[in-house]
């Protein structure tokens, strides 16, 4: 019960994160970070009470795959995703491998760029866009990590 209880405030910060996104186009680090720390040590409690390392492997290893995959489409993409963008897919990582487990790390790391792209087009379709305009990336990495964890509890 404890566990789910500290999700729920794990997810509260990242809608604060994805909503300060989208009204300013930055994803602060004071927000972010700690954040990140805080969602390893859910982890490490989860795993101190369950006597089982699984759930902060899971946690740590999710964090950092997506951090990865993130961090190089940042460097390809030279300044259209940003830093902010690719920590907040480390924090969404770490709370999928702990709540979702691998599969949903998976699964999120696709949809949050599948929601990305789909809003990035459809802002372009309805003329709310040019070709070359920033769109704030984090409420539809949030959906994208919502549909992943929803995937993997269902």
């Amino acid at each position: 019960m404890i566990g789910w209880a500290l999700g729920a405030v794990l997810t509260a910060i990242a809608v604060v994160i994805a909503v300060i996104d989208q009204r300013t186009m930055r994803i602060p680090n004071l927000l972010v970070l700690p954040a990140t720390v805080f969602a390893w040590v859910v982890a490490g409690v989860t795993a101190l009470g369950e006597a089982d390392a699984a759930p902060l492997i899971r946690t740590v290893m999710g964090g950092l795959a997506l951090f990865t995959v993130w961090y190089l489409v940042a460097l390809a993409s030279r300044g259209s995703l940003g830093g902010g963008d690719v920590k907040f897919a480390g924090y969404l990582g770490s709370m999928l491998g702990l709540y979702g487990g691998y599969g949903a790390v998976l699964v999120g790391g696709f949809a949050m760029f599948l929601a990305g792209g789909l809003a990035a087009a459809a802002a372009l379709l309805f003329g709310r866009a040019k070709a070359r305009i920033s769109i704030p990336f984090a409420p539809w990495m949030l959906v994208g990590a919502g549909f992943a964890l929803f995937w993997a509890v269902h």
